[in-house]
């Protein structure tokens, strides 16, 4: 039997994944690093690692930042779900170019699966759509905004 919170299981890492994308707005290493700082801490992160070939017991932690990610192209972890059982989880940047967004603070942040790149801050326009497929998490007026999908 596998474990979720084993990073050697390429199951856990493969074959789709649930994520929360968030678009950063512009190619800036400092938001890059203050949204990565805030999510790791704010979702509890257990560990930031570098590989998913080795157990984190097997490897030495690296920092948790825009260098590390640059470095190993995708940093570990593990987070205890609300089921008390821990998973692998990971944080990915998804690099745009000189005129496009970042995506890993921030314009726009969706959920679901494998949603990152599937929409951008300019499409809703800074308003919740009325029909989601997705979750939307849109900041307004110094307030987080949440709705969920509701179709």
């Amino acid at each position: 039997m596998t474990s979720p919170a084993a990073f050697r299981d390429r199951t856990n890492w493969s074959e789709g994944y649930y994520e929360l994308a968030i678009e950063v707005g512009s190619n800036d290493d400092a938001r890059i690093q203050a949204v990565l700082s805030a999510l790791w801490s704010a979702a509890d992160v257990h560990g930031c690692f570098g590989r998913r070939d080795r157990e984190p017991e097997e490897q030495d932690p690296v920092p948790c930042t825009v260098d590390s990610l640059a470095e190993f192209g995708h940093l570990g972890g593990r987070v205890r779900l609300p089921t008390g059982h821990l998973t692998v989880c990971g944080c990915v940047a998804i690099r745009g170019g000189d005129e496009s967004s970042d995506w890993p603070s921030f314009s726009l942040g969706v959920i679901g699966f494998e949603v990152s790149g599937c929409t951008d801050a300019s499409a809703p326009a800074g308003r919740m759509p009325k029909t989601r497929d997705i979750g939307y998490l849109l900041p307004r007026g110094g307030v987080l905004h949440y709705g969920a999908a509701n179709t």
